[in-house]
């Protein structure tokens, strides 16, 4: 055991992302092992799940697919995950479930032939104050474990919009309409699109609004998020 990380652990201990309980010193992962069991998987496959056919719903288009990591409940521990990597600089514990989510996408065929990742921007007000953007931290480590290009100059949150974390879904709908607009042109077969959390879907439909203003009618544009709000 290495001395140095011996006496860093006696005074600020790892513990896990969850529940706050110690890990060991040598310990690589994040979480422990009784909520690694208990991790609320979605367990999400092609196009048979909840996500694609609500995603389908708001865009009207049947071709795109959606997934998600796991389930997120207000009253859950697991909130931790994304609550650490939005507002407490929780970077590591982006990564790492982010590289989970990677391989649930590695074995799905319906993702088999993405040619670009691009994360929802935020807008550069709340990055600045931020430091950095969640989703972007999703999307290159997706890009990364995948091997599949990421761009996050594609599109751009042209308006500060509020939170909409305590919005009704009607209220999300009208906060982020007209929020995003594109960059460029883009070439690509199979888009996914990527954000940190799935609620109503107001913003990845209107990030999907524009993509489709700067690709071509065939292009597919598909989502993934680190978590799904499931409202039933």
């Amino acid at each position: 055991m290495n001395p140095f990380k011996a006496i860093i652990n006696l005074f600020l201990p790892n513990r896990c992302i969850i529940c706050g309980e110690r890990l060991s010193v040598s310990s690589e992962y994040i979480c422990c092992l009784p909520c690694t069991v208990d991790f609320p998987k979605t367990k999400f496959w092609a196009e048979d799940n909840k996500m694609t056919s609500a995603f389908r719903e708001l865009t009207g288009d049947d071709r795109c697919f959606a997934t998600s990591l796991f389930y997120y409940k207000e009253d859950s521990p697991f909130r931790a995950i994304t609550h650490s990597l939005k507002y407490e600089y929780g970077l590591k514990t982006g990564r790492y479930y982010s590289e989970l989510l990677a391989q649930e996408i590695l074995h799905d065929w319906v993702f088999q032939d993405l040619d670009l990742i691009i994360p929802v921007p935020i807008h550069a007000f709340r990055r600045f104050t931020r430091g950095y953007n969640q989703s972007e931290v999703i999307a290159k480590t997706l890009g990364s474990e995948l091997e599949v290009k990421t761009d996050n100059r594609v599109i751009k949150r042209s308006r500060y919009t509020k939170t909409q974390t305590k919005l009704s879904g009607s209220d999300k709908q009208s906060n982020v309409s007209g929020a995003f607009k594109a960059l460029k042109k883009v070439d690509a077969k199979h888009i996914l699109l990527v954000d940190d959390v799935y609620t109503s879907g107001s913003t990845l439909a209107e990030c999907y609004k524009v993509l489709r203003e700067c690709t071509d009618t065939d292009t597919k544009i598909s989502i993934a998020t680190l978590a799904f709000v499931d409202k039933l």
